[in-house]
């Protein structure tokens, strides 16, 4: 019913997660509406002794809908094989939040495998998208590494599509072009916005520009930033300009910054310096939007 809230509490009837489980909720939001989803008690996927389950997630939002989801935690048991997703799909001008909760084994217990996966899009556009594989059998290989001794992971994220103008006018006119399309409930982007990126040894960005600046901070390890101009295409080390590198770093006596701002406009390239897993963030501002990304 068009502007109304619904809650509405998930319960399993019996035990779950077992060997040949195969769980899947779709949630549709209509226009206007706001819904909140609660889980009494977490989840528990038992052993399996050599099967495999799943759990799938579908969520739909039209235009003017809200979905809020604080889930419980989902505790994979030794010799647990579980395949988790969860797919969220927005229209118009919607706001989603929503968190997951992972715990790898029951109390003394290595934990089982969970590959977990969450996409994201907006008005058919990615905006998303993260695939974990975790095994509670193998710590110290895989990601599952990254987690060090910790065997509880959690994440959540929030979207909102409710833009509105620097001067909290009406949206400016969209910009149409290349491969990315607006209309005018989205035309203006947010005043500012910020992500994390977990860099994992050996990666690297490819290069590319947003149209506003960036500023970056260092949260773990030590990340090398390659400003490669503002010309048309990013300068080489072949040519009469050079690119600029800085690092991301605690070693301040080094030149190491533990913050970096990348003027509009301008090429940038990241990798971790070290061995080791990178996590940054950033903040964009004004708020980052697909159109004005540029990738060389």
């Amino acid at each position: 019913m068009r502007g109304h809230t619904v809650r509405i509490a998930l319960a399993a009837e019996g035990a779950l997660l077992l060997a040949g489980d195969e769980v899947d909720i779709c949630l549709q939001v209509g226009e206007g509406c706001r819904l909140e989803v609660v889980e009494p008690a977490g989840t528990v996927a038992y052993d399996m002794r050599g099967g495999a389950a799943s759990w799938r997630v579908a969520v739909d939002v039209e235009t003017g809908g809200e979905v809020v989801w604080s889930g419980q935690p989902l505790v994979v048991a030794g010799s647990a094989d579980v395949t988790r997703a969860l797919t969220v799909t927005l229209a118009g001008t919607v706001t989603a939040r929503l968190r997951e909760v992972v715990v790898l084994g029951r109390a003394r217990e290595e934990g089982g495998r969970i590959r977990q996966s969450t996409a994201v899009a907006d008005d058919g556009h990615p905006i998303h998208r993260e695939d974990l594989d975790l095994d509670g059998t193998h710590p110290w290989g895989g990601c599952a590494r990254h987690l060090a001794r910790h065997r509880h992971g959690e994440r959540a994220w929030a979207t909102s599509t409710r833009h509105t103008a620097a001067g909290g006018g009406p949206p400016s006119r969209p910009r149409v072009g290349g491969h990315h399309r607006q209309d005018l409930r989205r035309a203006c982007p947010s005043r500012l916005l910020g992500r994390g990126f977990l860099l994992l040894p050996g990666e690297q960005s490819a290069w590319h520009r947003v149209r506003s600046a960036e500023l970056w901070f260092l949260h773990r390890g030590r990340l090398e930033l390659t400003l490669g101009g503002e010309a048309a295409s990013p300068v080489s080390e072949m040519g009469d300009a050079r690119p600029e590198q800085q690092v991301l770093g605690l070693d301040l006596r080094g030149g190491e910054r533990p913050q970096l701002l990348v003027p509009p406009n301008h090429w940038q390239s990241a990798r971790p310096v070290d061995d080791e897993v990178c996590l940054v963030s950033c903040v964009v501002v004004p708020g980052f939007d697909f159109a004005d990304f540029t990738l060389a």
